[in-house]
């Protein structure tokens, strides 16, 4: 008695499954790598977003008080919190003198870093700030911060009034857990190097006004008298 010829294997049956089943198991594991990367870059892109909304806050807090032990409270913050800064120095320049005067430091010893000559040959690690006052362009230390100190700064920044450099930040050191600076820090650098010199004179201002804030007939009336004598000149 004959008997049937015996059926090919089945390609789904555990005899024929061994490369399909090696393919799709390699399939998943790129997948979940895949996912983890994503993931990743999710969560980087989250703690990039948080970062720029606190250098938006930032910008909105110095010029939130006329209050200048505030706005100076503020800068001390925004350098320790946002940018890492754990020894920093911010100078402003006395035109008379002719010299960058401290008005604002951080662990650091005030007569280790004493006013700066504009004019006088530079010491060790005066050269950046006095490059930076003269150009207006802020120098910023490329990867690991490790070393930076006194010496090397971590970062120069200028301060910048109504188009001229009126002092410079110089943040000597950060935090051991910052390993480099971000585009994130890169955007706080440019809100501080053009907004905190403009909150400190908005500072001054309303202290040497007496600390008060002008009448509204008063202030309609500048706005008003401003207006039209920039309407005659265009007329002119």
């Amino acid at each position: 008695m004959s008997h049937p010829p015996h059926p090919p294997p089945d390609s789904r049956s555990p005899q024929g499954a061994g490369e399909p089943l090696a393919a799709l198991r390699e399939r998943v594991a790129v997948l979940e790598r895949e996912n983890r990367s994503l993931t990743e870059r999710s969560d980087r892109l989250e703690d990039e977003v948080a970062a720029l909304a606190n250098v938006c806050v930032a910008g909105e807090q110095l010029h939130a008080t006329l209050d200048l032990t505030r706005v100076l409270g503020l800068l001390r913050e925004l350098l320790q919190q946002l940018v890492g800064a754990r020894q920093f120095v911010v100078y402003l320049v006395d035109p008379q003198a002719q010299e960058l005067q401290p008005v604002v430091h951080d662990n650091v010893e005030p007569t280790r870093f004493p006013s700066l000559s504009l004019s006088a040959t530079a010491g060790p690690g005066a050269e950046a700030l006095l490059r930076v006052f003269a150009r207006g362009e802020a120098e910023i230390r490329e990867g690991s911060l490790a070393l930076a100190g006194p010496l090397e700064p971590a970062a120069v920044l200028p301060l910048r009034l109504a188009g001229n450099v009126v002092g410079v930040i110089s943040v000597l050191c950060v935090f051991e857990q910052k390993l480099a600076f971000t585009a994130t820090d890169r955007a706080l650098f440019e809100l501080l190097s053009s907004r905190a010199a403009g909150a400190l004179a908005g500072a001054f201002l309303f202290g040497a006004g007496g600390g008060a804030f002008p009448k509204p007939a008063d202030l309609l009336a500048y706005v008003n008298a401003t207006i039209a004598s920039a309407d005659r000149r265009e007329t002119i």
